[in-house]
């Protein structure tokens, strides 16, 4: 059914990536309109009964019709909303995702975000359970974090500890799984459908992974996001097996480098990563690099920069927690800002100049020092990779 509705649609609540974008939780049995948008529950059995039509489901077209009659969904709170209700430039704002697209709520899926599993051997610094099961090793052995968090990114629940118990290989053959792979690969012929982005955990610790791809439209681009954290022998022999894939790209996600890196990315070393890269060069596969732009990585960016020597870089905004956010630095680091991002595109640089000056709250720079000290204690690793001052206002 296609719906039109009066257009109020205003840059203040637009946002074209819920028109655009498909994320899809695999394990968890979770959608959202992007990959930083609040998750709602798959409806397997609506899936069944409107195949191909995911993408238009109630929860999805309720937010759309929000959105072109001008209000806010709720889902776009935690990253986007709260982030400019500060005055920060938020991901929406950074990716000019507020330009108006679309007229209609009924629309089809151009882009899809596939996370096959959250296993992932990495407890990168602003990652979480959500994403890793080494997070949920941690979280499961030593405790939570910041004990008054308002919600469970820092805390093991009753569905984690079961969800913990399912094989990678009892997940991906479940019933309601093969529906929903069934679903991606119909939709991915669809005929504006671009891409499909394999998301983790780590997509190359999924036995999955090439599988899922082979039945993917070949005419369509496949992209695998990877931290090159994986054992570099069967790292290889995976690049070796895609090879011959049709309009593949590699998206190697990485801030830093030596010992900011092996903070930052803990359970990777920087040797192996630069052991990995190595290989997709080797079997000329293309690739590119994300960067995701936080207090933490911002020390380690401009020297990342200069390592790769590349202009294919991508440049995503951390806001959720809040306290991992940009603005959440001392000010003499603020004060020499233009030293850090001197190397960057124009575009990312005055996102970075803007967000970083704005006053971060006592509560944040509390959080931080909190999250930062066991974060560190639990792994053995030395704060010593950042600055003087940043160390000295965090625990003051």
């Amino acid at each position: 059914m296609t719906t039109t509705i009066p257009i109020k649609a205003t840059p203040e609540y637009y946002c074209n990536e819920k028109f655009r974008y498909l994320s899809i939780d695999i394990s968890r049995l979770t959608q959202s309109s992007c990959c930083a948008a609040k998750d709602s529950k798959i409806d397997i059995e609506w899936v069944k009964h409107n195949p191909g039509n995911l993408f238009n489901s109630p929860v999805f077209r309720q937010d759309r019709m929000m959105m072109l009659s001008g209000q806010a969904p709720d889902s776009c709170q935690t990253v986007c909303w709260v982030a400019e209700k500060q005055g920060q430039i938020s991901r929406r704002l950074a990716r000019k995702s507020n330009e108006f697209t679309h007229e209609q709520p009924d629309v089809e899926v151009e882009n899809i975000n596939l996370l096959l599993s959250d296993e992932c051997n990495l407890t990168c610094v602003y990652c979480c359970k959500t994403f890793s099961t080494a997070w949920q090793s941690d979280l499961q052995k030593n405790g939570g974090y910041l004990s008054d968090w308002q919600d469970d990114r820092f805390k093991i629940t009753t569905r984690d500890l079961l969800l913990s118990k399912v094989s990678q290989q009892d997940t991906m053959q479940s019933g309601p799984a093969q529906a929903i792979l069934t679903e991606v690969v119909t939709m991915s012929y669809n005929p504006n459908f671009k891409s499909i982005t394999m998301l983790g955990g780590e997509p190359f610790l999924n036995n999955a992974l090439l599988s899922v791809i082979d039945k993917i439209n070949p005419d369509s681009e496949k992209l695998i996001y990877t931290g090159l954290g994986v054992d570099t022998k069967r790292f290889t022999k995976m690049v070796q097996q895609l090879a011959g894939v049709k309009k593949l790209k590699i998206v190697i996600s990485a801030e830093s480098v030596g010992d900011l890196y092996e903070f930052v990315r803990h359970g990777n070393s920087w040797q192996r990563f630069q052991d990995n890269l190595a290989c997709l060069k080797q079997h000329n596969i293309d690739h590119e690099f994300s960067m995701t732009i936080t207090n933490l990585t911002f020390f380690g960016i401009k020297h990342f920069v200069n390592y790769v020597r590349s202009d294919r870089i991508n440049f995503t905004l951390c806001t959720d927690p809040d306290f991992l956010s940009l603005n959440v630095l001392d000010d003499r680091t603020k004060s020499q800002t233009h030293i850090w991002v001197d190397s960057l595109p124009a575009s990312i640089r005055n996102v970075i100049e803007h967000n970083i000056q704005i006053t971060p709250s006592e509560q944040n720079r509390r959080n931080l020092s909190d999250y930062l000290s066991e974060f560190s204690r639990r792994r053995g690793l030395s704060l010593e990779v950042f600055p003087n001052s940043f160390r000295e206002w965090i625990m003051s």
